[in-house]
């Protein structure tokens, strides 16, 4: 449930406000941060155990399958600061996991941390050219072909939720069943060929 508020928050402020977001980015990444590092001090919060995180991933996938009008337009204006911001807001959640596994247990023992740390590798290409300033560095088809890696980055996480088998996972179920099924619909919509008369 608290994702499902946190995701309502999250896209109620990138619809009302993308421009601020967007002048003052840097700044909102230095909070994202500072929060990150003192929700780091405790194992058992909103950002480290990973609501928050999440939320925001949710709003950047969903960005991208609405259907086109005012509200994907708004949401697309700052979903690469969204995206940004969520993992800023993750890495507490892997390191502190990390850590708890070396310490407590084993990281071959369950797939849940394999899965959680290879998702956490992808996002660190992902998160670099995420900002402007190294977007630049690379062609858009080159730039795109990066980012495909999203998509496996959602699908590892989705795997990793469903794993943890808690009493959430069918809200889990309902957020990723709902997003497939209309980038299905988005992927059949692109590239159905038109029929012959």
């Amino acid at each position: 449930m608290l994702v499902v508020i946190f995701v309502t928050i999250i896209s109620l402020a990138s619809y009302f406000f993308p421009k601020f977001i967007h002048k003052y980015n840097y700044v909102i990444y230095a909070v994202a941060a500072v929060i990150a590092i003192i929700s780091g001090l405790d194992y058992s919060n909103i950002v480290t155990l990973g609501y928050l995180p999440l939320s925001f991933m949710v709003v950047v996938m969903y960005t991208g399958v609405l259907d086109k009008g005012k509200i994907r337009k708004h949401l697309a204006m700052v979903r690469a600061e969204n995206a940004i911001i969520g993992i800023i807001l993750l890495s507490p959640h892997a390191i502190g996991y990390i850590e708890y596994y070396l310490e407590y247990a084993s990281l071959i023992n369950s797939p849940v941390p394999l899965i959680g740390i290879a998702s956490a590798i992808i996002a660190v290409p992902l998160f670099i050219t995420s900002f402007p300033i190294i977007r630049k560095k690379f062609s858009y088809k080159e730039w795109k072909q990066i980012h495909l890696l999203a998509y496996l980055f959602y699908v590892l996480v989705f795997i990793h939720l469903l794993v943890i088998n808690n009493s959430r996972t069918s809200i889990y179920l309902i957020i990723f069943g709902v997003y497939i099924t209309l980038k299905s619909i988005e992927l059949y919509k692109r590239y159905k060929k038109p029929s012959k008369i």
